[in-house]
């Protein structure tokens, strides 16, 4: 009986992180060619977008993946996209999608 609820919590944790993961990989394109799209508007402003990354909008959506970015990363994003790397190689470079 406690292996199987060991088990049980096992395949809950895996679950549970593939989901993040998954949300993740669903949410950084977007997110990248939403700051893409403030950078082009706003290139003054475009370090302050970055860091205050997720917006109401992708908080909403995606929850999860606002939690898991990290200042870190978006500095990574921001250096990246300054050398105009393509998005989907940023999002694999972050992220294993």
């Amino acid at each position: 009986m406690k292996s199987l609820f060991i088990l049980v919590v096992f395949i809950c944790f895996l679950a549970v992180s593939f989901s993040a993961d998954r949300e993740f990989c669903v949410a950084c394109e977007p997110f990248i060619n939403d700051v893409v799209e403030y950078k082009n508007e706003n290139p003054d402003k475009f370090v302050d977008k970055t860091r205050k990354a997720c917006t109401k909008r992708f908080n909403m959506v995606y929850p999860t993946f606002c939690k898991t970015l990290v200042t870190p990363q978006i500095d990574d994003i921001r250096d990246k996209l300054q050398k105009n790397l393509p998005v989907k190689q940023i999002c694999r470079g972050l992220r294993m999608c």
